[in-house]
């Protein structure tokens, strides 16, 4: 249970939030036993239960009710939202070795899932001291999938592979805990096709290991993030259709004894194919870069190990790495948005026993950029991302 406190302007009210969250998980496995079977199969079961609440209050204060008009002389509001989520899946796979050509194999898989989600919604107001019943309801929905997986891999030699796989991803639906017209208490599952091609390669004796793929999904129901009517909070609700397509590169070196070399890449154009946000304005935002998503990630480090024969001490590790982001956009209407930057670190590690000294850096160049930013009651409103952080960490293995 978390139970925060805290003063806002330019309203000088005051907002009280609780939150209390209950998860059980439990997933149980069976597979075959035997790696040099030329028929590998694995099934399993799986099952959640969760319990969300939350509860929000906001008061105005005299800057509030004047600010937004309000023929009130004390304004306030308490929303209660007590959401139960279980659900359960069956799941199989199955892959077969030599199909078709020798060092072929060809995989089959499939998951069925059900989940059911509850909601308990009470919404009150609090108008010159006395109680105003807004809204009031219980609601609950439930979703059923099938989840098909094909893969073909073929091996070439020892050392490369390619594969060639095509699954189908979902997203279950839910509720919005913010909203202000009827057809947003709720969102619909958000489905995905997901097509992927790529090469594995282990050069060197392992010294090089590398890994390439191209992908594209196609996204129908997309769930994205949109400000309430109001602009007071935001909410999640369905775009008709959205695609992904790019590439990856991760490599893995180890060019001398106690160096190591990895990084990844990755573009990613992600648009809209159909998207209107409010069927009353008809516009239709196709075309337009998804938001949250960056079209470029990248990161690389470095580490060398100095080992100690025995004693106290035994060893030291210098790292560093180069993390890169590129172009975000913050709406859907692509209006506003950040530049790529590039945010580095490094690490000093002392193993002495059975602890471990770290001093470690982050943003060491203290870039500025923006972490997140919406739009809310007409204002832009942007976090700054973290500056430069140094710090001594001591941590110990039992």
């Amino acid at each position: 249970m978390r139970f925060l406190e805290t003063s806002f302007n330019p309203w000088r009210g005051l907002l009280v939030l609780m939150v209390g969250t209950q998860l059980l998980t439990q997933e149980v496995r069976i597979a075959n036993a035997d790696n040099n079977s030329r028929i590998n199969w694995i099934t399993g079961v799986y099952g959640f239960y969760q319990n969300h609440y939350q509860e929000v209050g906001v008061s105005y204060g005299e800057d509030g009710i004047t600010r937004f008009r309000l023929p009130y002389d004390s304004y306030s509001y308490l929303k209660q939202n007590d959401m139960l989520n279980y659900g359960t899946a069956l799941f199989g796979q199955s892959s077969v070795k030599d199909i078709l050509l020798k060092d072929m194999e060809l995989t089959l898989g499939v998951r069925l899932d059900y989940e059911k989600d509850a909601l308990d919604y009470n919404y009150e107001k609090y108008v010159n001291e006395g109680i105003v019943p807004a809204e009031d309801f219980n609601s609950d929905f439930s979703f059923f999938e099938v989840l098909p997986k094909i893969s073909v891999n073929y091996r070439w030699s020892d050392t490369q592979m390619n594969y060639l796989s095509v699954t189908r991803g979902y997203k279950s639906g839910g509720f919005n805990t913010t909203f202000e017209q009827e057809e947003d208490r709720s969102f619909n599952p958000e489905f995905g096709w997901n097509y992927e091609f790529g090469w594995k390669a282990s050069l060197g004796n392992n010294k090089a290991n590398l890994r390439f793929a191209l992908f594209y999904i196609d996204w129908k129901n997309l769930q994205v993030y949109q400000p309430v009517p109001s602009g007071r909070g935001s909410m999640l609700k369905n775009a008709a259709g959205a695609f992904s397509q790019g590439a990856e590169l991760e490599i893995n070196l180890l060019p001398v004894r106690n160096l190591q070399i990895s990084g990844n890449v990755g573009y990613a154009n992600v648009k809209f194919t159909d998207f209107i946000p409010k069927p009353e304005e008809d516009v239709n935002l196709a075309g337009n870069k998804v938001p949250y998503v960056p079209d470029l990630t990248g990161f690389l480090s470095a580490s060398y190990r100095i080992p100690f024969n025995g004693g106290l001490f035994h060893d030291l590790v210098f790292s560093a790495n180069w993390r890169e982001i590129g172009k975000i956009y913050w709406n859907d209407a692509n209006e506003y948005s950040q530049d790529a930057y590039g945010l580095m670190g490094a690490t000093i590690s002392l193993g002495i026993a059975d602890f471990n000294l770290r001093l470690w850096s982050e943003n060491m160049l203290n870039t500025t950029y923006r972490s997140f930013q919406f739009t809310a009651l007409g204002n832009v409103y942007a976090q700054p991302g973290r500056p430069r952080r140094v710090g001594l960490t001591l941590s110990y293995s039992l």
